[in-house]
């Protein structure tokens, strides 16, 4: 009899070692298509968001004021009749400090010394 306990125990293991095997491959696939699903969801939700972007960008630029201010600051282009001006940018003028240490101007320094060199005629 003891040898029939024991063919049963192994029997019996082996059935749950069988079931354990065959519910957990379809267990593995279950998680593993839920963490894809979750993924192309927030991938879609970023690509809403994206669209709904794209759409107000299209319906702005679909506006003829919005196209001709595009046109005249990113590509310089004037209507006819209408003269273009562009300023070069110089050089920052330096100072000297009394203690010998030298220091760039200032925003109004360096405009208040452009607008002086342009009304004495000097660059």
């Amino acid at each position: 009899m003891n040898l029939s306990i024991a063919q049963n125990r192994t029997v019996i293991l082996l059935a749950i070692a069988a079931a354990v095997a065959i519910l957990f491959v379809p267990a593995q696939q279950f998680l593993q298509q839920r963490h894809e699903i979750s993924t192309l969801e927030a991938s879609l939700a970023r690509l809403h968001a994206q669209d709904g972007r794209l759409a107000q960008e299209s319906k702005r630029l679909s506006d003829p004021n919005e196209l001709e201010l595009l046109a005249r600051e990113r590509l310089g282009l004037v209507r006819p009749g209408e003269q273009a001006y562009f300023i070069e940018p110089t050089a920052v003028p330096t100072r000297a400090t009394a203690g010998g240490v030298v220091h760039r101007s200032s925003s109004f320094g360096r405009a208040w010394h452009w607008l002086t060199s342009l009304l004495r005629g000097r660059n």
